[in-house]
Formats: C-alpha cells, structure tokens, sequence
C-alpha cells in the first residue's frame, strides 16, 4: 500500500471524528480540558478498533488470501459508499452527545470507530506496520477531533461537517478502485 494510499485512508477515517466533535462544539461550550478528553477517547478507538479488525482478521487471512485484492476492494467500495450514504442522512443536530456522560463518550466512540475496525479487516491482507499504523489513526483522529471542536465553537456552520465525511467517502472508494484496478494489470 502506498504512502499516498495510507495518507487518503488517515484522512478519511478522521472525517467522522471531526464531524462530531465539530457539531458537538456548535450545540455546546466545550471547555478545554472536555476538547482533549473527546478527542483522545476517539483517537484512542480509532486504534484499537483498528486493532481489533487486523487481529480479528490476521488469524483466518491464509485460508482467504488468495483473494485478498477482492475483498480488500470490496471492504473499501461498502465503507466508502456507507460514508456517503452516512453523510447525506445525518443532520448535524442527529450527532449531538453529551461529553461529560462517559457511556455517551464511550458509545459514540464505538460508533465513530466502526470505520476502523473495517479498515483493520482489511489490513490484515496486507503487509504494513499494524502497530505504526494505529499510532497514525489515533493521532490523526486526535487532532481532527481537536480541531472540530475549535471550528465549530468559532465558525457556527455545520456544513463542513457532512461534506469532509462525503469526501472522506469519496476518498475510500477512490482507494478500493486504484487497488483493485492496479492488481488486475499487474
């Protein structure tokens, strides 16, 4: 998988996070202490969500390898497509959580990190630093949340919000397409 690749998958799994913390931040004052708190519980499931979907995977990968450019394909065509769909359902009020309840920080995390979890299944076909990896999604899910949460207290507009996940989408698909049509030359 190419630099390029990995950098569009960061960038599109990060989508989601700064979304919510974007809308959260527009229906509520967010202190700073409450910005990092959001931000690293869903870089933190970002990774180990990602986690889970490698490990889950890694254990049966040889019995489906041979196939492995299919699947990967098809895992970024449905999550791709799922986050557009996502993106054009969700109305910014639908995303509101209370960030001083812990289990509605928890459960949104879960929810935000299923992306993840998909893109673990698919890493497991291939032979990329898992853990390094998971460092970047946790980062970069961070600070997109991080900085969510500062445009939506300054900008008051939620658009932005739909349209990075839709882009995010675009940007999955866009993944699974190259890769597939670049095994089938090769």
């Amino acid at each position: 998988m190419s630099i390029i690749q990995i950098i569009l998958i960061t960038l599109a799994l990060s989508a989601s996070a700064f979304s919510v913390s974007l809308n959260c931040s527009l229906h509520k004052c967010l202190s700073h202490t409450e910005r990092f708190k959001i931000s690293f519980v869903f870089g933190v499931f970002k990774a180990l969500m990602f986690l889970a979907g490698w490990k889950l995977c890694s254990s049966f990968v040889h019995l489906i390898f041979e196939y492995k450019f299919w699947i990967l394909s098809i895992i970024f065509l449905i999550l791709g497509i799922k986050m557009i769909i996502s993106s054009l359902k969700v109305k910014p009020d639908q995303i509101i959580f209370d960030p001083e309840k812990l289990l509605s920080l928890l459960l949104i995390s879960v929810a935000l990190s299923t992306d993840a979890f998909i893109i673990g299944i698919g890493f497991a076909f291939l032979d990329v630093k898992i853990v390094e990896l998971s460092v970047i999604f946790f980062l970069a899910a961070m600070l997109f949340s991080l900085a969510g949460s500062f445009i939506g207290k300054s900008s008051g507009k939620f658009l932005i919000a739909n349209v990075l996940e839709f882009l995010g989408g675009l940007m999955i698909i866009g993944v699974g397409i190259e890769y597939f049509i670049r095994h089938i030359i090769l």
